[in-house]
């Protein structure tokens, strides 16, 4: 892990930007490219006014869609049979396809919002969207929603951690549902507060 997390932040360091939105498109086709990194990483790098937070936020976000859009569409065309026979070839686990797939049983497109917000959830949850064949704009809808706000999340908390941001892959490993919903209220008024104060 300590050598992808060098080989991320130098990506990021020299792409700025453009590498934060490869590196989340990525990860959302369940290569493991862990948006942790990629995203705190990015909020140390605006502590550092090297690059902007509502910038790594955005290009995120847009990552984050157009992966999740990818894999749903592999899901969809593909079907659960060809993914999971041949799932492990692309770094598709099958033990995780099956967790995600029973929370998706679950919770239903509520789980395009929700699974943003849980790991490994996050990473496989377009799959089973696609297998289902949910509505290609609601699906793009919640997914964009729930990016958005794990972008808000993961990169203001690399901001505040600054030189430690690394400590956000212990924080993610931890929370459970309750500090989830404390870091969503929490993140989205810090962050309005944080782009109100660069707007005066």
């Amino acid at each position: 892990m300590s050598h992808l997390i060098l080989i991320l932040s130098q990506s990021i360091s020299t792409w700025g930007y453009l590498a934060i939105f490869v590196l989340m498109l990525l990860d959302n086709l369940a290569i493991p490219f862990p948006s942790e990194v990629t995203l705190a990483f990015g909020g140390y790098l605006a502590s550092q006014h090297k690059l902007g937070l509502p910038g790594v936020v955005i290009w995120g976000t847009i990552g984050s869609i157009i992966g999740s859009l990818l894999l749903y569409w592999i899901g969809l065309y593909g079907g659960r049979e060809l993914v999971k026979k041949y799932g492990k070839k692309f770094f598709i686990k099958h033990e995780h396809l099956e967790r995600t797939e029973k929370f998706f049983a679950k919770y239903g497109n509520a789980s395009n919002f929700f699974g943003r917000l849980l790991p490994v959830i996050r990473t496989y949850i377009s799959l089973p969207a696609g297998f289902a064949a949910t509505p290609i704009w609601s699906f793009t809808f919640y997914a964009g929603l729930g990016s958005l706000i794990w972008a808000i999340i993961i990169s203001y908390f690399g901001y505040k951690l600054g030189g430690n941001w690394q400590n956000i892959m212990h924080y993610t490993s931890q929370y459970n549902y309750l500090a989830i919903a404390i870091l969503v209220v929490l993140a989205v008024y810090l962050f309005f507060k944080y782009f109100r104060k660069n707007q005066q």
